[in-house]
Formats: C-alpha cells, structure tokens, sequence
C-alpha cells in the first residue's frame, strides 16, 4: 500500500488529519495545496476526511472518538469505517489501553512509509493529555529522516 513510484528527489510528502478542533473546509483547502504521497486519518479525523472529500489510504486508532460505544450509540462511525475499509483504505486497529496517542500513530505509519515531510492537521482540543502528547510527537521530527 505504501510503494510509489517518483520521479524526483524530493521526500515524500504525508498528511495525517486528526480529530480536536479542525474544520473540513480548512482541511480541504490545505489538502488542496499541494500533492500528498501518503493520507492518514487519526481516529476522529476520518470524519473529517470525509466531510472534506480527501480520502486516506490508511486509518490509524482505537476508534474511541469515531465510535464513542458507552457514550451513547453512533453506529454512523462504525458505518463510516466500513465505507473507506470496502473503499480500499487499510484500516489499523488498536486497543484504548495504550502508550502513544493516535496522531502518534499516525506519524509513526507516515515516517514507516517513508514520508521525510509529516504535516499534521488537528490535534488539538477539549483533553490535555491528547494536546501534550501530539506536542510531544514535534520531538519525532529531531529524527534525520522526518520534518514535521
């Protein structure tokens, strides 16, 4: 899913859209600005995506912001899902009880592919500890490969 085949020298170019405080029509106008090797939806962010007409190749996270379950039913995520996975988008699953927060992810699987530039979208919001460590992950950019 990662491969591509370029003709120049330039690093490859990832967006990752997240859930927090981002609007579509701004994510569209930025994903209009230039092209992008590789799209990545963090959690929330596919709703986004979606309402943005941008569609990513891979969706990272445990899903609890697009499917909140014991907040109350929202099988419109769950639907949502199920439209980019038959739409080709590979989708990557993790438990709630983890380390790193989904835009984390999300870095990590655009550095994976290669990306040498990661521009993030979002990722800020209503919870501290999401904003902390999406700060935190600006240190993965201290890395010789990747400009965030």
């Amino acid at each position: 899913m990662f491969t591509q085949n370029r003709n120049t020298d330039e690093p490859f170019r990832g967006l990752i859209i997240t859930g927090g405080c981002l609007e579509a029509a701004f994510a569209a106008s930025y994903f209009s600005r230039c092209k992008w090797d590789h799209i990545i939806a963090a959690d929330a962010g596919l709703k986004i995506c979606n309402e943005a007409g941008i569609f990513p190749e891979i969706i990272v996270g445990d899903f609890d912001s697009l499917i909140p379950g014991e907040k109350g039913p929202d099988m419109g995520g769950q639907k949502l899902l199920e439209k980019y996975e038959q739409a080709g988008s590979l989708i990557r699953r993790f438990k709630p009880e983890k380390d790193l927060t989904d835009t984390q992810i999300g870095v990590e699987a655009a550095m994976q592919a290669g990306c040498g530039q990661v521009h993030v979208l979002g990722g800020t919001g209503t919870r501290l500890d999401h904003v902390l460590g999406n700060l935190q992950v600006m240190e993965m950019a201290l890395k010789p490969y990747c400009l965030l």
